[in-house]
């Protein structure tokens, strides 16, 4: 029902703009709002129908449901499993002489996360013990230590590195990651 009504080729700022429109809000929506109604019908109808009703709009607003990731892992990944995907990430960083993306990537990278359901609280000891800076404001530091759930990883190292990908697929453009880029 909704991907009818939003550009699903337009970035995904632009698709909760594009939303915010439809909804007469004057603004976009938050991205786990989009997200949240392209994948819960319920909810999209909901949000229209009360589109002339702050009161109500608001509290839906306020309250998306939460989407479970299409591809989450049948396990969660024992600290083994993380050590040697941190090594081969470090070895493929290398092969790139260890450049980072730029400021502009850096940012679409960590709003992909931040948005994102996959983004958890470390529960591994391996996770908790790696250096991680505290949540700031600052680009590249908003998603603080938090990890992965899907892949495990830090993700305010990850968006960093030029040679990593979002491993999960992005909700709305079949073909592309989370992270709005190419698979």
């Amino acid at each position: 029902m909704l991907n009818e009504k939003i550009n699903i080729n337009a970035t995904l700022e632009d698709q909760c703009l594009q939303f915010g429109k439809l909804l007469e809000l004057g603004k976009p929506v938050a991205p786990q709002v989009l997200i949240s109604a392209i994948h819960n019908d319920d909810y999209a109808r909901s949000l229209i129908a009360n589109k002339r009703s702050p009161f109500h709009l608001n509290k839906l607003l306020a309250n998306p449901p939460v989407v479970e990731s299409k591809h989450k892992p049948e396990h969660h990944h024992t600290s083994g499993e993380l050590i040697a995907s941190a090594a081969k990430a470090l070895i493929k960083w290398g092969k790139t002489g260890f450049m980072k993306v730029d400021a502009k990537v850096l940012e679409k990278r960590e709003n992909a996360c931040l948005s994102c359901p996959n983004m958890v609280d470390p529960d591994k000891l391996i996770q908790k013990i790696l250096p991680s800076k505290s949540i700031s404001n600052k680009t590249g530091e908003r998603t603080g230590k938090h990890v992965c759930d899907f892949c495990g990883c830090h993700i305010s190292k990850k968006i960093q590195l030029i040679s990593e990908s979002c491993p999960d697929e992005h909700p709305t453009k079949s073909g592309f990651t989370r992270w709005d880029e190419p698979i």
